[in-house]
Parts: structure tokens; sequence; C-alpha cells
């Protein structure tokens, strides 16, 4: 039987508390777990390596194996470490403010060409993209703005869409096949819980707010979809909302005067992977086709 990186841990963890009981606790381990590997341990190796009575103490052949220990126990880390690395080197972690068709269509067509590549979609809601990419929680990140994006984020534009309005069925506007600016006065308008970001996306759509409500309320779009349902205040949203988030008793109406809404692909500005360079590529190369 080989000697185990179990039985080295709990050989280390009993040289170091000099006590079963401790060094079981600080393992997460029964101290009938930790005494079968330590005993385990000193059968492979063929020699005592701790005196247990009348108190813990290393033996001679003890006090040579600790540090030899430590070292190999230090080793497997470091191959863990690198393991890990590997495997995050061959995923690419996605994230995604709102869904659309596009998106779906520009993410089959990579992970087709790329298919020796893992895959995480994260959805980060309103308020989480840029975020989620300067904590590295994301590699890059669909992101849909109003307007100009940070400039400490790497941003590829990659399609625009109109915007429209977003209101329960039996709202005045529903019967409209437009609206204007003029149309949302006095309206309540339903943003991310994030007031800073709703406040600067409905600025930079709708100008001065002084005749629009603004209610910060909703972690994400499906909220917001559900509290226009209920009556509670509409949404601007891009256009493409109307097929990818269609349910009954919502109308989905064209903003005749607002400007575009541009969803981009966001890297952080000091990417290097090979592999999100390569779908950064291939998205903007597959977007120039795509059609909503």
């Amino acid at each position: 039987m080989d000697i185990t990186t179990q039985q080295l841990r709990c050989f280390v963890a009993v040289a170091e508390n000099l006590h079963f009981g401790r060094a079981a606790a600080a393992l997460h381990l029964s101290p009938s777990t930790l005494s079968e590997n330590v005993a385990a341990l000193e059968k492979r190796v063929g020699r005592p390596l701790l005196r247990r009575s009348p108190r813990v103490a290393l033996t001679a052949a003890g006090e040579e194996l600790l540090p030899l220990a430590g070292q190999a126990l230090s080793a497997m880390g470091d191959v863990h470490e690198w393991s890990t690395d590997a495997r995050k080197q061959d995923t690419i972690r996605v994230g995604l403010m709102v869904s659309s068709r596009r998106f779906r269509t520009v993410m089959a067509g990579a992970t087709d060409v790329m298919s020796q590549v893992s895959w995480e979609i994260k959805h980060l809601g309103f308020d989480g993209s840029y975020r989620a990419l300067a904590d590295d929680v994301v590699d890059c990140a669909f992101v849909t703005e109003a307007g100009p994006v940070p400039a400490d984020v790497r941003a590829m534009p990659l399609w625009k869409e109109r915007c429209v309005v977003v209101v329960r069925d039996d709202h005045p506007l529903a019967r409209r096949a437009g609206v204007r600016r003029a149309d949302l006065s006095g309206e309540t308008v339903i943003g991310g819980r994030t007031s800073d970001s709703s406040s600067r996306w409905l600025t930079t759509l709708l100008g001065d707010l002084g005749d629009v409500r603004v209610q910060s309320i909703a972690a994400d779009f499906d909220e917001i979809l559900e509290l226009c349902g209920v009556g509670a205040g509409i949404n601007i949203a891009g256009e493409s909302a109307a097929g990818a988030y269609a349910r009954p008793g919502l109308s989905f109406i064209p903003l005749l005067d607002l400007p575009d809404l541009v969803t981009h692909l966001c890297l952080p500005p000091n990417t290097s992977s090979a592999h999100v360079l390569e779908f950064a590529r291939i998205v903007t190369d597959l977007a120039r086709s795509v059609d909503d």
C-alpha cells in the first residue's frame, strides 16, 4: 500500500498539535479516522512515528519525517493548483445581462467552432456585469447599454436595437402602434435595485427625468416584467425582449424617438486568454450576419 496524502496530512496535524483530538478537529475528521490514518502510515514506514503516552510526542523517526511530509503536502497543493488552473484555461465563463435570440445564435455558433472549450453562462442582471468582470467572476460579458461603456472595460459593439416600452395589456399605451418620449410623462418606470445604474440608463434614454418616476426595486429583468404585468409600472427595454421574454398579459410597444440600445461583448482590459480572444473574434464576426 502506498503512502497517501490523507495519511501524511493526519500525521502532520498530530505533530503540530501534539494532541489527537485537536488534530482531528482541525481536519474535520473523527478521532478514530485520524488514528487509523496515522497507524496505517506507521505500518507503511515500518516504525513508530509518535509516542502516545503519557503525552503525544514525536519519535526520532517522526522528527525526520515531519519536514519531508510538509514538503510532500506542499507539492500536492501545487499539483492541485496547477490542475485547477488548467481546467480554468479550458473554460470560458460568459456573463449575460439579458438574453435574446441574437445572443443564443452567436453563442451556438461559437460553441460549434470551439468544441474543445467548456462553457459557463452566468446571468448577471442589470447591475452586476461590470463588477463581475472586475472581480474575475466571468471572462467576458454581453452588456446592453444606452450610452457609453466605462473606459476601464474593453468593449466590442455587436448589434443595435430600438427601444420598446413594456406595459400591461390593458395599459392605455398598449393600444398604440408606437409611442414617443412625451407619452411617458407621469408614468412609473420599474428599474434595477441599484438606483445609480437605473438613473444613468434612463437619463441617457429619456433626458430630464422630472416627469417620470423611477422605482429601483427589481433584481433582474424577470422581476421587472412581473411588476409590469401586475400594473406596478412600465419598463423600457430593447425590442428583442418581445421575443426572448414574451408572456401573456404584456405588450411591447415601439418607442419611436429614443436612441438605439447597443449590445457589446465586454472584456477586462488586460485579457490575455487565447480562448477568450478567439471567442471574441468569432462572436464579432457572427454578429455581423445575425438578424433578430
